[in-house]
């Protein structure tokens, strides 16, 4: 890990220590050329036939990085879609401890590490220039291979040909500085026109387990040939336990070639091997489950394209030139590659240096130029080495493909005292000759017979996801995944008393298009059950894990989503079918530290429901149901929901974004005082747009009802979402008012389309969202005049724009003529979710082309409900636009003193009439906001009141008014 070259600089470490001080001021020199140069930067490259991805100007931060941790045979690697494998700067989170997930970790969850970093280079000539794509350059922490910036460029799961197999595609087209960094030698990065797809696969048959294979289509996107092409990985391995203080600073790396039989066949192999010196044995205890005993590999693998030249360099590097070095002949490189042409004429050498414990020996009688006089790393140091095949000729449109495998061979160290007893300077082959590469040989033998037979001698694995789906007192049904692999020809079942191990024999044989067997007539009792696969050559795989069965078990119940009610958090579930249940076991997750929860009891329950009294307001928990049958036998949790309370005592919280209008549609009389004058009755809140990102959960607690009021787009980031989201989880509502929202700013016709995980569609169902041209032939004319019409809520009225508002600070040429409303967009709702608050009808000659088209919606999709209007308000007529909106957040379920709504739903109707004249003159029951009852304004409720709201239902009298 990257933290682990920084930690314990003050420690005395073994002999090499003084190595990692310089190696770092190294890196750090480097760090300020490199921004230096990025200071004066501007982009330039060869030209090229764009591949998948945009250019560098279009972007102002590099792609997304997507990772995955490759687990499913032994090493556990961490890959991503920027061509570079392993987690260095530890910003990659292993699901399974929620920690930072070692670059190459073997066993499994022993934090023992064999990988520092490792990046792909492809190499190259263009014409006249040399140029080199680095996946990663370490020392400079260099990326020049990136994906697509959308959903193509994420790591896509495909497990056609292993038990576990993910897809990269990346380019290097990308020139901006900001995103490449320039290079210390050549400056401005010129990119090699390739386009590469990677698939990483690993098997969980015991054969292939320890070997995760890289299969590299490297295409020519350019418009010249690529001629003598190498293809290599550099890697920097680091062997050592997690809790060891400098363990990097001892690793040996070499290049060995083998003889190995598999399955009858004799495969010729070579490759590189990294090893720790000694096993890091402990004083007491020897070598342990803390010492990384086993032999890091990579090989390229021919599939009937060998190429002639395999490169193998190694080297230790820091800014002292005297330890800048590594083996080679003395027209080669020495040490550290800097530049492309460097970095082409390492990978492009043919050179395979010696062995790394040989370094103390004279080897100038063999070719080789001498090391300096410090070759103390003989036993041991922070090594990088640099491995690469060629050469390739990639005519433009051609592709070549290049497999790797990165792999571990077990069991290297088996004596503790070996390096000490056996180690010399002057005569290393003794201690070489002593560790056991056997294990090394072995899987890279096997993945020589995997190329040979079209990776067929792999057995599948077992499929993924094997549960209980349901059970009774004489039967248990189990269900698991699909398994893609190309030659699956079925599953077996094996079924075993509780504690017992499975028989030979299998319970029942499957098909490969089977997901789910019963077993039936079963006694009452434990059972473990496991499933496996076959491929049609007859090789069976492993067997998935043991899945316990108890037959008096509680079924898991389905948890529905949290709803808030009085004030209080409850939870509501579907009962348990099997065995009765005698009470349900509520439990509540709560954030102890940031990234971090504790469980906790809060109550019991007999029936399917629970309100948690200890819920606090404003805060976020994961509530789970355990049941519990009458003999004591707990069943298995059920699904997590999350939930929220908040008061909601409070009127409505306005979010404004008009503050920051490009334009200048911002005044205070005609933006910021309306709302003043819309909601007089309402306690009310305001925030300006500075504020949105700084929010908290807090924030909106008081208040039902959040009117976001946007005259530019609507400023989505990932915390408002998140938090829109959490406040919609508590049964906040949303209203979203304004011109040109969701980022559609330009002054020309424009349209999306919304889908799940859109916010667009999420909270409000808009499916489509589409802007209109503005500037049109002299007289310009904006849209259309505006009016409530059929299919929309009839009574919601005419809403004229205002000419006072509507012209003031737009640019002349911009100016509407009449009483068209500017920056107007239609949208289109999903019809199972949305339903018409407005239309556009237009009344003027010219016929808008947005007549009849949709410009608001009312969302709800059974839980939530938020309502968007893609208009102004402010700019209309005041008194029609505060009734609009007093209707529609009435709709949202907040009464806002809407004169004459009596029963709160935020409609005007014959029905509120009726509880008026009862609550009145009869002493009824009271409305549920007694002031919307004061419909002319006197501050008095009386006769009087009653005979204005008559003419208003029924003789097309005046607007009502709002109370005093």
């Amino acid at each position: 890990m990257f933290w682990g070259h920084l930690r314990e600089c003050n420690t005395i470490v073994k002999a090499n220590q003084y190595i990692l001080l310089s190696h770092l001021v190294g890196y750090c020199i480097a760090l300020l050329i490199f921004f230096g140069l990025i200071s004066a930067a501007a982009a330039r490259g060869p030209s090229t036939t764009p591949g998948h991805l945009a250019s560098a100007i279009e972007l102002t931060e590099p792609p997304p990085v997507d990772y995955r941790i490759i687990d499913q045979g032994g090493p556990r690697l961490v890959i991503t879609n920027r061509a570079r494998l392993g987690n260095p700067a530890g910003n990659y989170i292993d699901p399974v401890d929620n920690e930072p997930a070692l670059s190459l970790e073997y066993p499994p969850h022993s934090d023992i590490s064999y990988l520092f970093d490792a990046g792909l280079w492809i190499g190259g000539i263009v014409g006249t220039d040399t140029l080199v794509s680095t996946g990663t350059g370490a020392w400079l922490t260099r990326t020049e291979l990136y994906p697509d910036t959308g959903a193509a460029g994420l790591l896509r799961f495909d497990d056609y040909f292993a038990d576990q197999a993910f897809v990269a595609a990346y380019t290097d087209t990308l020139t901006e500085p900001t995103i490449v960094r320039p290079d210390v030698i050549d400056g401005l990065h010129r990119p090699l026109p390739v386009d590469v797809r990677q698939e990483t696969r690993a098997w969980a048959d015991p054969t292939y387990r320890n070997l995760i294979w890289l299969e590299l289509t490297i295409t020519n996107i350019g418009n010249q040939p690529i001629d003598e092409a190498y293809v290599g990985w550099y890697c920097d391995p680091d062997i050592y336990h997690e809790d060891s203080t400098a363990g990097y600073l001892d690793d040996l790396v070499g290049y060995r070639q083998a003889a190995v039989e598999i399955d009858g066949q004799t495969y010729a192999v070579e490759g590189v091997y990294a090893i720790d010196n000694d096993g890091d044995p402990q004083e007491r205890f020897g070598l342990n489950d803390s010492s990384p005993t086993a032999a890091f590999g990579l090989a390229f693998i021919d599939r009937g394209d060998s190429p002639p030249v395999h490169s193998f360099n190694w080297w230790i590097t820091n800014n002292y030139l005297d330890i800048n070095w590594g083996p080679h002949r003395p027209a080669t490189l020495s040490g550290r590659p800097d530049g492309d042409v460097a970095r082409y004429k390492m990978m492009a050498n043919g050179e395979i240096d010696y062995d790394q414990v040989f370094t103390g020996i004279d080897m100038t009688g063999d070719g080789w130029s001498a090391p300096p006089d410090t070759f103390f790393f003989a036993a041991g140091a922070d090594i990088r080495f640099l491995y690469a095949v060629g050469p390739f000729d990639l005519p433009p449109g051609d592709s070549l493909t290049a497999n790797f495998v990165i792999f571990i061979g077990d069991n290297l160290h088996t004596d503790p005292e070996h390096f000490i007893r056996t180690f010399r300077y002057d005569n290393p082959q003794p201690y070489l000759d002593g560790l056991d590469f056997s294990g090394w040989e072995k899987t890279l033998g096997a993945a020589a017979h995997l190329a040979a037979t079209d990776f067929a001698a792999a057995a599948p694995g077992p499929p993924t996801d094997f549960n209980l789906l349901s059970w009774t007192t004489d039967k248990a049904t189990l269900n698991w995944q699909p398994k893609g692999t190309f030659d699956l020809a079925g599953f077996e079942i094996f079924r075993a008393p509780f504690g017992d191990e499975f028989p030979v024999t299998p319970l029942a044989v499957l098909s490969p298009d089977d997901r789910t067997f019963t077993d039936t007539g079963l006694p009452v009792g434990q059972f473990s059950y496991a499933v496996g696969s076959f491929d049609d050559g007859g090789r069976h795989g492993p067997i998935s894990a043991k899945l316990p069965v108890d037959l008096l078990m509680p079924m898991a119940v389905e948890l529905y989503p949290t709803e808030a009610v009085n004030g209080l958090l409850t939870l509501t579930w579907e009962p348990s079918i099997y065995p009765d249940v005698a009470i349900y076991h509520i439990e509540r997750f709560e954030e102890s530290a940031p990234g971090d929860t504790i469980l906790v009891s809060v109550g019991q329950s007999a029936t399917e429901t629970f309100a948690d009294p200890f819920a606090l307001q404003a805060t976020i928990y994961e509530y789970q149901i355990v049941p519990e049958s009458g003999a004591g036998i707990r069943g298995p949790a059920s699904n997590r929901v999350r939930g929220m309370v908040m008061a909601f005592d409070s009127g409505p919280l306005i979010i404004d974004q008009t503050l920051a209008d490009p334009i200048g549609l911002t005044d205070a009389d005609s933006v910021r005082a309306f709302w003043e004058r819309a909601l007089p009755t309402a306690t009310y809140r305001v925030e300006d747009r500075s504020a949105l990102p700084t929010l908290d959960l807090a924030a909106f607690n008081p208040h039902p009802v959040t009117i976001v009021v946007s005259s530019g787009a609507y400023a989505e980031t990932e915390h408002v979402r998140n938090l829109l989201s959490d406040y919609d989880l508590a049964g906040g509502r949303v209203l979203l008012v304004g011109r040109d929202l969701f980022n559609f700013n330009e002054l020309t016709a424009r349209g999306q389309l919304f889908g799940p995980g859109d916010f667009a569609y999420d909270f409000f169902g808009v499916a489509e969202i589409y802007y209109p041209p503005l500037l049109l032939p002299d007289p310009v004319r904006m849209n259309a005049t505006f009016i409530g019409a059929t299919p929309c809520k009839s009574d919601l009225g005419y809403l004229p724009t205002d000419p006072a508002r509507t012209g003031w600070g737009i640019p002349a040429q911009w100016q509407p003529v009449g009483p068209g409303i500017p920056f107007v967009g239609w949208v289109e709702g999903d019809p199972s979710t949305t339903e018409c608050l407005y239309t556009f009808d237009a009344l003027e000659a010219d016929t808008s082309s947005m007549h009849g088209k949709t410009v608001g919606l009312l969302f709800n999709d059974g839980r939530r409900r938020n309502a968007l209007l893609s208009f102004p308000l402010s700019q209309m007529d005041e008194a029609q636009a505060v009734d609009a909106l007093r209707r529609i957040i009435g709709m949202l379920g907040y009464s806002a003193g809407i004169p004459g709504d009596y029963n709160g739903d935020g409609l005007v109707a014959p029905v509120d009439l009726v509880g008026a004249i009862n609550w009145i003159l009869k002493g009824g029951i009271a409305p549920i906001d007694p002031i919307s009852l004061d419909v002319n304004g006197d501050c008095r409720i009386n006769l009087v009141d009653l005979v204005i709201l008559v003419n208003y239902l029924y003789r097309s009298g005046p607007p009502l008014q709002v109370g005093c």
